[in-house]
């Protein structure tokens, strides 16, 4: 649907359209722009949706509202002029749509107790989790995800979630509002943006022959990213065998072949070639119970025996070294000259 309204509409009156909402980042003229393929901040994305708020009026969004100095003089005073982006019809139109995103659609983790709108979003492998919504007084945008761009485990849930809690904060001091109801004259009303359809360049007309998907290929499409490659492998594989086989149109009708019938009858009769069947043990058997062998086990190898440890032998007693006789001294005679030793014989 997203896809016809732009190829009806056209890529400059969109593009024009969403710049007049607060959209500044550069918008593509593609097929895949009705998709979400063009990159957009959160800040802008946000403001967008405060135009849907303010009932079709956009104000551009800013940081600083008022410098007061010391002595209580205002220095800055932003001025909150808007410009009308769509009609005030609707802008009611398209927040009674995404009503029901918050009341019993994806959004249902949003509901704080008073009447609020939203939309969520979620990127391939739930890299990026959007939520934005917004009540007559305030409007406010979540995004979760990684800076380096990976998957999350989360859900576009998650920034519903978030986005309840901080608006329970903030809304304990606004007064409760209602939004604007939508009109009751949907069809025949006056187009505020004039329409430039896309003519295609070039329109394929062929009759293609029917073929069947397997699981297969549809399971593979619903891999991740890293896995793609193997998917179109696959498929291609499929296109390629389907293109191959060829079909006749002139003999699509089956052919159809009749028996004859025997002229003859026979004399002798018909062995039957059906084999009997004769179960060898009809006692019943538990599934728990192993299978019957129908051959002896094979005789269990003997394991060697261990070795024996050697015993070593005791060792020999220890035998004491005999004394060494040693010389006794000669005592010296007092009073006299040792004798020499032929004399001391």
């Amino acid at each position: 649907v997203a896809v016809k309204t732009l190829v009806d509409v056209g890529w400059e009156p969109i593009i024009k359209l969403a710049q007049k909402m607060g959209i500044k980042s550069k918008l593509h003229p593609t097929y895949s722009l009705a998709l979400g393929a063009s990159e957009v901040n959160l800040l802008e994305l946000t403001s967008s949706y405060g135009t849907l708020a303010a009932q079709g009026i956009h104000h551009d969004a800013h940081g600083i509202r008022r410098i007061i100095d010391q002595h209580g003089n205002v220095i800055y005073d932003h001025k909150l002029e808007g410009e009308r982006a769509i009609d005030a019809e609707t802008a009611a139109i398209v927040t009674w749509m995404l009503r029901g995103v918050v009341t019993g659609g994806t959004g249902t983790a949003a509901q704080i107790g008073r009447p609020a709108v939203g939309k969520t979003g979620t990127t391939d492998d739930a890299r990026d989790l959007w939520f934005v919504g917004y009540i007559p007084q305030l409007v406010a945008g979540v995004w979760l995800g990684n800076d380096d761009n990976k998957p999350t485990r989360g859900s576009s849930a998650t920034a519903a979630a978030t986005w309840r809690r901080f608006m329970l904060e903030v809304i304990e001091d606004l007064d409760r509002e209602s939004f604007t109801e939508r009109p009751r004259k949907l069809s025949g009303r006056e187009a505020t943006i004039e329409a430039q359809p896309i003519k295609p360049k070039r329109v394929i007309n062929k009759k293609f022959v029917p073929t069947t998907v397997t699981a297969s290929t549809s399971r593979s499409r619903r891999r991740t990213s890293s896995r793609r490659g193997s998917s179109t492998r696959r498929a291609s594989s499929t296109r390629r065998r389907s293109s191959r086989v060829r079909v006749s149109r002139k003999n699509s009708q089956p052919k159809r072949y009749y028996r004859r019938k025997a002229t003859t009858k026979r004399s002798y009769p018909r062995k039957s070639t059906t084999r009997r069947y004769t179960p060898r043990n009809t006692a019943p058997r538990r599934r728990s119970a192993p299978a019957k062998r129908r051959y002896a086990p094979a005789p269990a190898r003997r394991r060697p025996a261990p070795a024996r440890a050697r015993r070593r032998p005791a060792p020999a007693p220890r035998v004491a070294p005999k004394p060494v006789a040693r010389p006794k001294p000669q005592r010296r005679p007092a009073g006299g000259p040792l004798a020499p030793p032929a004399a001391r014989k």
